[in-house]
């Protein structure tokens, strides 16, 4: 079954991205951001700290050229249908998209 991750919404109502300050599929207005999923382990999907980066930040993100750069949590968040074994350590955590070719980079 396919998904279309730019217009599911987060039905997980514990942690639904929709309730961040930075909302899924909004731009992110720093240049500099981090993305945690500190939470994954109680089911609650990855989010961005935009103010700065502390100790629960997974990633950090530098978006020199400063793209128009937006974020789509998907592990506990979009339900993912798969037929045969299931392996949790595959599952996706987020998709950061991005309209332009531009140079991000993920520490």
């Amino acid at each position: 079954m396919p998904v279309d991750f730019y217009v599911m919404p987060c039905n997980n109502l514990q942690g639904n991205c929709q309730t961040e300050p930075i909302q899924c599929l909004q731009a992110i207005p720093n240049n500099t951001f981090g993305i945690s999923d500190v939470n994954g382990g109680n089911n609650l999907p990855a989010k961005i700290g935009a103010a700065n980066p502390d100790s629960t930040t997974d990633f950090i993100v530098v978006n020199n050229s400063k793209t128009e750069v937006s974020f789509k949590a998907v592990d506990w968040c979009v339900p993912i249908f798969r037929t045969g074994s299931y392996n949790l350590g595959m599952k996706k955590e987020f998709l950061l998209s991005f309209r332009q070719i531009t140079q991000v980079t993920i520490q």
